[in-house]
């Protein structure tokens, strides 16, 4: 089967027919994904699993994800990160903000959320590679099964905290190699 990413579009995709088991994940995605990248505050993209819809119905959407910048402070960095090599003020980062897979999807061989978040490293490294400003990717994962698929990819804890679990940081040079293998 044929994965696309496109960016989310109203009038193409199928934000209502998307469950990832997770009501705020399929909230955004449902009621905001699109005024945020209206507002320039984030970019959703897509997956795309197999041939568009027809003229008439909409895709499907197999998983999404969200980028935007943010910034930590050099304290909340990993323990095993160097704080001496950066300033005293906020640090540059990407962030993933949402990423989710259709329930449908969720365990099968296509492996889509592997694909989700390479993509996403992709286009985060491919934003600080073009602005020279970013040192890491971070994220906030929502549920214990959501940190162990980010840690097993090298995202470290960090001692910053988002509803009660906390973020998790990829330096730069990882995302580089990741994206590159």
């Amino acid at each position: 089967m044929t994965l696309t990413f496109q960016r989310i579009n109203k009038k193409q995709h199928n934000r209502q027919g998307f469950d990832c088991g997770l009501e705020l994940v399929n909230k955004f995605l449902k009621e905001s994904a699109r005024k945020h990248m209206d507002a320039g505050v984030s970019q959703t993209w897509v997956a795309i699993l197999g041939p568009a819809a027809t003229a008439d119905s909409l895709t499907p959407i197999a998983g999404y994800f969200t980028l935007t910048q943010s910034i930590v402070k050099r304290e909340d960095l990993p323990a095993g990160i160097s704080a001496k090599k950066f300033p005293a003020y906020p640090l540059p980062v990407i962030k993933i903000a949402w990423l989710g897979v259709d329930q449908q999807h969720q365990g099968s061989d296509a492996r889509l959320g592997e694909s989700l978040l390479l993509e996403a490293l992709d286009r985060a490294y491919k934003i600080v590679t073009y602005s020279d400003v970013g040192v890491a990717v971070v994220v906030d994962p929502l549920t214990p099964e959501s940190d162990q698929f980010f840690q097993k990819y090298g995202f470290e804890p960090m001692a910053l905290e988002f509803r009660s679990r906390h973020s998790l940081y990829l330096p730069m040079g990882t995302v580089k190699a990741l994206v590159e293998s």
